[in-house]
């Protein structure tokens, strides 16, 4: 878990952009994954990494949108008619 996180945080740091935000966010869902299995060993640590992951999450999920919602734009000046 403690290496998914790791990497998600190393994936900010690239700056590598939108790819880069959902690589991030990639790993963040296997590290909540990793917390779920772990729950059976130790309930306490897992329950931990679940709710830090969560919430950079929710936190991801704004700059997630903007980047959807300025691909679609970009997309839709492509393909639009010029009036």
């Amino acid at each position: 878990m403690a290496l998914e996180l790791n990497a998600a945080m190393e994936e900010l740091d690239s700056r590598g952009g939108p790819k880069a935000l959902h690589r991030c966010r990639v790993r963040l869902k296997r590290a909540r994954a990793l917390a779920r299995l772990g729950e059976v060993v130790a309930p306490g640590l897992a329950s931990v990494f679940n709710e830090s992951a969560r919430s950079v999450m929710r936190t991801l999920a704004q700059a997630h949108d903007l980047v959807a919602l300025a691909d679609t734009a970009r997309l839709l000046a492509e393909t639009a008619n010029d009036k």
